[in-house]
């Protein structure tokens, strides 16, 4: 003990400067090349109807929003939706354009309702500057991967959506989100054009509030 003691009296000049630089370094790191984890908000969950052989299926849309809270410059390549039925329905969907629902509620039975409600394709690969967020202007609406394959609202009960993205911070697919549709909600489809429902998040947090001011 006595002899690091003596080094460090000896030495003390040389070891604040090399603890200087370290800190240097680790603020230099902080401030210009921390990548850091994304943050995705995932909001207006809304099952959408879409006609398969002339029968109503469910297909969904989603608003997302991401922040890239990192130093360096964010790219999102891709989003995937995977949908699960209590009956044994297993649907992927992929991101295909931005869906304007108010339009296409507005349209009502116009014959080309679906082509007014497509605001573009979906912009990915995205890149998002550091510190900043992006909102995509319109709700993503996601379409089978196959083409083919949709959640068929009439045999579905409780239908649970996960969303993953893929960025370049991780090689793989991370999940960003997940909601639950109940048997009433995703049955609703079949009368309607969609079916839109508060974030299992919001509403699960909500009830618990709720509880503690009985």
């Amino acid at each position: 003990m006595r002899s690091f003691l003596q080094f460090i009296a000896s030495n003390w000049k040389e070891i604040i400067a090399l603890l200087a630089l370290i800190l240097s370094l680790v603020n230099l790191w902080y401030n210009f090349f921390l990548k850091g984890d994304p943050i995705f908000a995932c909001s207006r969950w809304t099952a959408v109807q879409m006609l398969s052989n002339q029968a109503p299926r469910a297909t969904f849309a989603i608003q997302i929003s991401v922040y890239n809270r990192g130093k360096v410059s964010l790219q999102v390549y891709d989003f995937v939706l995977h949908a699960k039925s209590d009956d044994g329905q297993k649907v992927t969907y992929e991101p295909v354009v931005l869906w304007d629902l108010r339009q296409w509620l507005e349209d009502g039975n116009r014959p080309d309702k679906v082509g007014r409600a497509q605001k573009g394709m979906v912009p990915l690969p995205l890149i998002v500057s550091p510190g900043q967020l992006y909102d995509f202007s319109y709700p993503i609406l996601f379409l089978p991967i196959d083409k083919t394959t949709l959640i068929d609202p009439a045999t579905a009960k409780k239908v649970t959506l996960d969303l993953y993205a893929r960025t370049d911070r991780e090689e793989e697919y991370q999940p960003i989100g997940r909601q639950d549709f109940n048997a009433d909600d995703i049955r609703s489809v079949l009368t309607n054009t969609f079916v839109s429902i508060v974030s299992t998040e919001s509403s699960s947090k909500r009830q618990e509030l709720l509880e503690t001011l009985k």
